[in-house]
């Protein structure tokens, strides 16, 4: 043992000589440079660099070589450097405050001396700082790396103080040296803003210096105003500060523990009353007072009111960070607020109101779940072990109960938000501890009352209506979101009317969660719901007061009705049915909405939409929704009365209220547990279709009429056309008495044509089908012309003549010799007269039964309703208002593949609109004639055949249409600037004839002459850039497209007459010549 420590010791001493060694060089070199009268900047900083790097080097063998001999040799050109620290730049400063770190870190990391100690604090605190304040002396501002170098400095020398002995500093003899070190720490920590690590350094050394180099209550106490007033200006008084949020966290914490180590009730329990007291005991304790006694705090009961109310005030002005972005920040002034109610609770009792405060806020903290929890539960432990914090529990929520109003009043949407926030956190603690008031809770509810009207300027109107919107029409697509369950099984959240600007969400979501813990609390806020909801239906009160108490109503008994629901997930007992009072507010609410609902309607029939506030359609719209969430399928039986108004506001003239109405619908067929609103209307269809038939048969017509109707069928689809038969003939007899009211017009006859839409998406038109092989479609394609081979010829002169030739069928083998079992004889026997009477009257039989009429099915009531829509539909084609023609045009053209399928009962009807249907064509207005013209297309598709002689009359029109279509578009063309190319209208009306005329000749077997007239108004240009147009007609007739496209070619200098001909042996080809005379 003996011999492994002496190897070790020379092993020691060998890395000893060898540092030094290596050290001599450096050392000399920076003596040399500094000891000159004019140092070299530059070269005292290179000298110094090499010796910090020598430094690392030895240090990093081993910590035990550099021993306190040559730590001091080292030391002297370091010392001389120090001295000068006035006029050396800050990075030589800076290695130099570098190189005594290492030095310190090593030979005096153990043992070191207080006075050698005391030595180095002054030092490097004067380095750093410069002398004390009243010296004299200008203090020079060091750069942040040097400040970082003294700060590693000072924290080695405390923690080597620490390891030597606790509380080394705590003589009173070395209360100014500590005084400025703390000083001039809190100046450069005040002065960083940029660096993290010199802000946690001087931070670690000040607690170093306090808790490990001090560590005595007085001393402490007497640097304790400095202290508190240095961080408390580190941290910052205004809402925002640049400083890390490292650093910040990093200073709470450290004030924390000052103040718990000052203040703390183990320490201040026993303090005299005067100074007498602390005199005697003085005097008792020391023979001879010491110097710099008096700097010395002397703490007495009148020091620690004085005290507890100036940390009072210092912590107004930190606690301000319980709402940093920052989660790190949040929870050290959440420990800083734990340890002083713990720690603290009689000494700072003046302060527990805005630690209790700040608690709250931690408690409803909404980023971080776990830490709201922890410091909730914290805040009850508290409580159960402290009243006065149950006290300030309940101020704080009468405080910002009284301060709703102001607060809601003002633009700060965020300062909204966390009062609402702490008034749910606060009123949950109450509740959770029972100590919840009647009167807490009638104020509050009042206050958010108050408050929301003053958050709407417009609340103290008679009448408020939310956007309008021109288009009564809404899409579709928005109506049937997700029709089949909203969200996959979720229900459809209401956009919020109230508060329902975009930088409002955080307030009203707030808000919304303030009123649900509220109305789940007791039986009480259900009393308040009732009173608000009476005060919604109050007449003479301004619409926005109305709506307000009922908005507040809603979340009440949605709270209530939350709460309820959560205990029958674990209960499933007759206690926990809703209470009597829960149900007798459903049942006012029910009412009330119902009331606005159906006055609502009223004052739409009168024209009047603005008579009815907007907001409270809305929120009525929500309190269905919320009675149906609770009453579940029990809801069906009041759709009676509660499904109509819902279908009713579809077509509201604002776009919040149809977006309420859509959402509601879908969210009480989700509840009445109907797997679509399709199926609840198709349910209840008999109510809606009488309750919108009335309306029509009574000449009752709202704007709204119409669009509940085509909203109904688009929900419903083909399957509630057949009940629609009786409200066809309204909607007509509406029109006739009507028909001089363009907008009703157009609306009346949009639901006509959502009715044949629908039923053309059903498929049962295709079940229209006739018995037997018989082919009955007029609407055969045209066959394109073709000349005959001449063996095609003889072929067909040989069908043609065998056709004709009368021949005996001879009879089968069976029959001729009689030996087999014949199938009973169709004829009688014999010859005679009577037999060839009977025979006759046989075929009249047979022709009878094989009437093709016989074997038609018989129309479904669909079939028969779009009939006669389109039928009638004839007599207004004629209206004064084009966009009502180009709607009847297009519902032509959706039903006329619907009817098709029975010529019977279509061609009649093409007979009777195709005269009104054709003059169409040649209107002004380009939408009409794009109507008309897919119309017209249509029905030669449909008919085919039967369009021949039509069309062959109207042709010479169609002919004069196109060209006209055709030099407008040319025109168009013409002119370069502001034409739209194929968006234009003039292309749109050119581009619909020629889908006619492809069309026609694709369909109708028309005449030659129509078809070679026809490729003549086309032009080859045409015929050549529109592949359709040339397949068409070359489908009829080939020769006259290419003899039109080859005469366009020659005429340009690019036919086969201008090409080279073709060399064959045997062959004389001879130039194709087109003359114009022919």
């Amino acid at each position: 043992m003996d011999n492994s420590s002496a190897t070790i010791s020379e092993d020691i001493e060998t890395l000893r000589r060898k540092a030094f060694q290596q050290l001599k060089p450096s050392c000399i070199a920076v003596s040399h440079n500094i000891l000159t009268s004019r140092p070299n900047a530059q070269a005292l900083t290179l000298a110094l660099a090499n010796l910090y790097s020598n430094l690392q080097s030895v240090s990093g063998l081993d910590p035990n070589v550099i021993n306190n001999s040559l730590g001091e040799y080292v030391f002297f050109p370091l010392s001389h450097v120090f001295r000068q620290h006035q006029t050396l730049n800050d990075r030589a400063l800076e290695l130099g405050l570098q190189c005594l770190e290492v030095l310190i870190r090593t030979c005096w990391r153990l043992n070191i001396e207080t006075e050698l100690a005391k030595q180095f604090l002054v030092l490097i605190t004067f380095v750093i700082g410069g002398a004390m304040p009243g010296v004299g002396t200008e203090v020079k501002k060091r750069s942040e790396e040097t400040n970082l170098a003294g700060m590693r400095c000072l924290l080695a020398l405390f923690e080597s103080l620490g390891r030597t002995r606790k509380g080394a500093l705590a003589d009173v003899q070395y209360l100014p040296s500590v005084g400025h070190t703390v000083t001039t720490v809190l100046g450069v920590l005040f002065e960083s803003t940029s660096s993290i690590d010199l802000q946690i350094t001087a931070l670690d050394a000040i607690a170093a210096l306090l808790f490990r180099s001090v560590d005595e209550d007085d001393i402490i106490a007497s640097f304790y105003p400095g202290l508190v007033s240095g961080l408390v200006k580190v941290i910052g008084l205004g809402k925002t500060t640049k400083r890390p949020y490292q650093a910040l966290g990093g200073t709470v914490k450290l004030l924390t523990r000052i103040i718990c180590r000052v203040l703390g009730d183990k320490q201040t329990s026993g303090l005299p009353s005067d100074e007498s007291e602390v005199q005697s005991i003085t005097e008792g304790l020391v023979e001879t007072p010491k110097k710099n006694d008096d700097l010395k705090v002397h703490r007495t009961t009148a020091w620690l009111k004085a005290t507890s109310l100036n940390t009072k005030t210092a912590l107004e002005n930190v606690l301000h960070l319980r709402t940093h972005p920052k989660l790190e920040v949040r929870k050290a002034v959440f420990e800083l607020c734990r340890d002083l109610l713990e720690f603290c609770r009689n000494s700072l009792v003046d302060a527990n109101a805005p630690l209790v405060e700040s608690m709250i806020v931690f408690s409803g903290d909404e980023d971080d779940q776990d830490f709201a929890r922890l410091a909730e539960s914290t805040l009850h432990i508290s409580a159960a072990l402290n009243h006065n914090i149950k006290e300030a529990i309940q101020a704080s929520l009468h405080g910002w109960i009284v301060a709703l109003p102001r607060v809601m009043g003002g633009n700060d949407e965020g300062a909204k938000t966390r009062l609402i926030t702490r008034l749910s956190a606060s009123f949950k603690l109450l509740a959770d501890m029972g100590l919840e008031t009647d009167l807490l809770q009638d104020m509050l509810a009042d206050n958010i009352r108050n408050s929301l009207i003053g958050a709407n300027p417009s609340s103290t109107r008679t009448e408020i209506t939310l956007q309008p919107i021109d288009d009564k029409r809404i899409s579709l697509e928005l109506l049937l979101v997700n029709k089949d369950h909203i969200g996959g099984g979720k229900v459809a959240r209401f956009p919020d009317v109230v508060l329902g600007h975009r930088s409002q969400m955080g307030t009203v979501t707030s808000m919304k969660r303030l009123l649900a813990l509220l109305g789940g609390s007791s039986e009480t806020a259900l009393t308040l719901a009732q009173r608000h909801i009476r005060e919604s239906s109050r007449g003479g009160t301004p619409a926005g007061t109305r709506a307000t108490s009922l908005w507040i109503a809603v979340q009440l008994l949605r709270g209530s009705l939350e709460a309820s629901a959560e205990v029958d997930e674990f209960f499933d007992l007759e206690i926990t049915s809703p209470s009597g009072l829960q149900q007798r507010a459903t049942d006012e609410l029910f009412s009330v909405s119902l009331s606005v609902l159906g006055d609502a309607t009223e004052a739409a029939t009168e024209d009047k939409p603005g008579s009815l506030d907007s907001m409270l359609q809305c929120l009525s719209l929500e309190s269905l929704s919320l009675i149906a969430q609770a009453q579940k399928e029990s809801f069906r039986g009041d759709l009676v009365d509660a499904l109509y108004p819902v279908i009713h506001l579809l077509g509201a003239s604002s776009r919040e209220v149809q977006t309420h109405a859509i959402v509601a619908l879908n969210n009480i067929a989700h509840f009445c547990a109907y797997p679509s609103a399709k199926d609840m209307l198709l349910d209840n269809v008999d109510y809606m279709v009488n309750a919108v038939a009335l309306k029509l048969n009574t000449f009752d017509l709202s704007p709204q009429t119409p669009v509940v109707l085509g909203m109904m069928v688009k929900l419903a689809g083909a399957n509630l056309v057949p009940y629609l038969d009786d409200m066809v003939v309204s909607i007509f007899s509406a029109l006739d008495s009507f028909h001089g009211y363009e907008g009703l017009c157009e609306a009346l006859f949009g639901v006509l044509g959502d009715i044949v839409e629908e039923s053309a998406k059903a498929g049962e038109f295709s079940a229209i089908t006739y018995v037997g092989e018989v082919d009955r479609g007029v609407g055969r394609k045209v066959k394109g012309r073709h000349l005959l081979t001449r063996e095609e010829m003889l072929a067909t002169l040989r069908h043609d003549a065998d056709k004709e030739r009368p021949r005996l069928e001879p009879l089968e083998e069976a029959e001729a010799d009689g030996s087999a079992q014949g199938p009973f004889p169709r004829e009688p026997w014999g010859s005679g007269k009577d037999n060839q009477k009977l025979k006759e009257l046989s075929d009249d039989d047979e022709n009878e039964s094989s009437r093709p009429d016989d074997r038609v099915s018989k129309p479904t009531k669909s079939y028969e309703l779009v009939q006669r829509i389109t039928r009638l539909s004839q007599h207004y084609l004629t209206h004064d208002s084009p966009v009502l023609r180009t709607k009847l045009l297009r519902l032509v053209t959706t039903a006329s593949p619907l009817l098709a399928g029975n010529e019977d009962e279509f061609l009649p009807l093409v007979n009777d609109i195709w005269p009104v249907v054709i003059n169409r064509l040649f209107e002004d207005e380009s939408h009409v004639v794009v109507a008309a013209a897919d119309a017209v297309s249509q029905l030669t598709e449909c008919c085919g055949g039967f369009m021949t002689s039509r069309i062959n009359e109207s042709w010479p029109s169609i002919k004069r249409g196109y060209i006209k279509a055709y030099k407008e578009l040319e025109k168009e063309r013409r002119i370069k600037s502001g034409s739209l190319g194929v968006y234009s209208p003039h292309f749109k009306k050119w581009d619909a004839f020629c889908r006619l005329l492809i069309s026609v000749a694709a369909n109708v077997p028309v005449s030659d002459e129509v078809v070679d007239e026809m490729c003549e108004t086309v032009g080859a240009k045409n015929l050549i850039e529109r592949d359709d147009m040339r397949r068409a007609l070359g489908g009829v007739n080939a020769d006259a497209v290419w003899l039109e496209i080859e005469s366009w070619k020659f005429a340009n200098g690019d036919s086969l007459g201008c090409r080279d001909l073709p060399i064959l042996e045997g062959v004389a080809f001879v130039p194709v010549v087109f003359d114009s005379r022919c």
